[in-house]
């Protein structure tokens, strides 16, 4: 009887090991945005791209914020998290929004570039540069977006670099609101609020349709302040083009943020490596999900800064030539 056990237990072993590893499942979680916003949109449209190259792939999109999707890839619970290149940057180091550092962040490949600072005003406040905020004592009401986000930093960092902080615009009478994107566009044309700071795609949609019921300004940054700011945020300096906005007539100097895909050094080898490759045979896909990812090339998917590339990555980018 024992002898029949072991006869069995030895064959279905030898049956599993006769199972080619293509046939086994990738079970991959990713953690992004808010539900139906652009990041879970760019969520889903990596999904299906591991799922073109690995078709027994389970894949999971759960809905995330900027910095807790780091948390969440440092500790296991998903696999892949999309986030801003600056605040990828931000968790290892344990600087601004992170307590304390979350050294197993890596980069899989930057998502998209270029998603420009705005700091959108209503035109009848008379203000035309953000030096005359703190000059006038301008009782500014204003959406930095939520509170810790990657877009408030940067936001409170530009404005420090005028010599403001929030307690100021309290005090001068104005009134700091911590509100995402799409509920701050409602309060500014009901006029609850005259100005919203953002890290956003140019153009901005919303910003297109606010102009045409509002008269807006679209407020340059200083050069010396968005260069250092763009140094401590992992920004890149940047226009928004004239032809972006039809309210603005010439080119407005901001900062630019890059968005990327992380995942946790713990990840093995092999699966990093699958998931770059994934995202990189299917670019074409990729550009008809979101508008963000038409310029994603090979080259720039690896151009993820001082952020570490997690070995896998880093693997399949050399094997491409786009790093030597």
């Amino acid at each position: 009887m024992k002898r029949g056990f072991s006869f069995l237990a030895i064959f279905f072993l030898v049956i599993l090991l006769a199972i080619p590893a293509s046939a086994a499942k990738l079970n991959i979680t990713l953690t992004a945005g808010s539900v139906g916003g652009a990041w879970a949109a760019i969520g889903q449209g990596v999904g299906e791209c591991i799922r073109k190259l690995e078709k027994n792939t389970v894949f999971t999109l759960q809905p995330g914020r900027d910095g807790a999707n780091a948390i969440r890839v440092n500790s296991g619970k998903a696999d892949l998290g999309i986030v801003h290149l600056g605040i990828a940057k931000a968790a290892i180091n344990g600087t601004e929004p992170f307590k304390k550092p979350y050294k197993d962040v890596r980069a899989i490949t930057i998502l998209y570039s270029r998603a420009m600072y705005h700091f959108v005003i209503l035109k009848k406040s008379g203000i035309t540069d953000i030096a005359q905020i703190k000059a006038k004592k301008y009782p500014l009401k204003v959406s930095m977006n939520t509170k810790g986000s990657y877009m408030e930093i940067v936001g409170k960092n530009i404005l420090a670099g005028y010599g403001i902080i929030y307690n100021d615009i309290k005090k001068w009478g104005g009134q700091v609101n911590f509100l995402a994107m799409r509920p701050s566009f409602p309060l500014i044309k009901d006029g609850r609020i005259e100005a919203i700071s953002n890290v956003i795609q140019v153009p901005s949609s919303h910003i297109k349709e606010l102009a045409t019921t509002h008269k807006l300004c679209l407020l340059p940054i200083r050069d010396d302040i968005r260069k250092k700011v763009a140094k401590k945020l992992s920004l890149k300096l940047d226009v928004i083009p004239a032809s972006a906005y039809n309210f603005i007539d010439k080119d407005i100097p901001t900062v630019s943020a890059s968005v990327v895909l992380i995942c946790s050094a713990k990840m093995p080898e092999d699966v990093a490596y699958t998931i770059t490759k994934a995202i990189h045979k299917n670019l074409s896909y990729l550009a008809k999900v979101h508008r963000a990812l038409k310029a994603l090339n090979a080259k720039g998917m690896a151009q993820v800064g001082d952020v570490p590339l997690h070995p896998g990555a880093l693997k399949y980018y050399k094997e491409i030539g786009v790093i030597k």
